[in-house]
């Protein structure tokens, strides 16, 4: 049995942990098996808290670089177990078996949902500045998206701080019959009273 608990990318790196459980053997290696590879390191053998009743150690950690910032589809972890054997698992089967149990990724599709929803057709960005190279306002291509954001960026429409909206936007500009407002920052999502009723 093989689980993931998390599959982060961030530009050409990929980080994958999870857990690995073979009732007669132990895990010695993994390795990851796809052609957009440049490195790849893994340890084996970790303290996982999650699968305790299964034994000590049982987590597994993988770093690789990619030559491309894409989500690597179609490969494979390869488990290499203490008695020479090799067990395979399809890395998008374990993915989608894990976003299955956790409803981040459902409720992320709801929001989205709502926020493209008939009748808007004007968006505020907060804290929207594009830090990762990752433009959210090319989600909403029907939307008029303004970014508001703290410090200048390729994306950012207007430098300011949102606490002071009033100071960048004319009375009215934004209004909760024709406006969805998003905030990237948590810290920004008390300002929505700043938005006329």
């Amino acid at each position: 049995m093989a689980e993931i608990d998390a599959a982060a990318k961030f530009h050409d790196f990929l980080y994958i942990n999870g857990w690995f459980h073979c009732p007669d053997s132990s895990l010695v290696a993994v390795n990851f098996e796809h052609l957009d590879i440049e490195f790849f390191r893994a340890e084996v053998g970790l303290p996982h808290g999650g699968v305790l009743a299964l034994g000590p150690d049982k987590g597994f950690r993988c770093q690789i670089i990619k030559s491309t910032s894409s989500f690597p589809a179609g490969g494979r972890l390869i488990f290499h177990t203490s008695d020479g054997k090799q067990v395979a698992y399809d890395f998008d089967e374990m993915m989608s078996r894990r976003l299955a149990n956790v409803s981040t990724a459902e409720l992320h599709g709801r929001f989205l949902q709502r926020l493209q929803a008939p009748g808007f057709s004007t968006m505020l960005d907060i804290g929207g500045r594009a830090r990762s190279a990752v433009d959210r306002s090319a989600l909403f291509p029907h939307h008029e998206v303004t970014v508001l954001d703290i410090a200048p960026g390729d994306n950012v429409h207007v430098v300011g701080d949102a606490h002071q909206l009033s100071s960048h936007f004319p009375a009215g500009s934004w209004t909760p019959r024709r406006t969805r407002c998003f905030c990237a920052d948590d810290g920004a999502r008390g300002l929505m009273s700043a938005i006329e009723p």
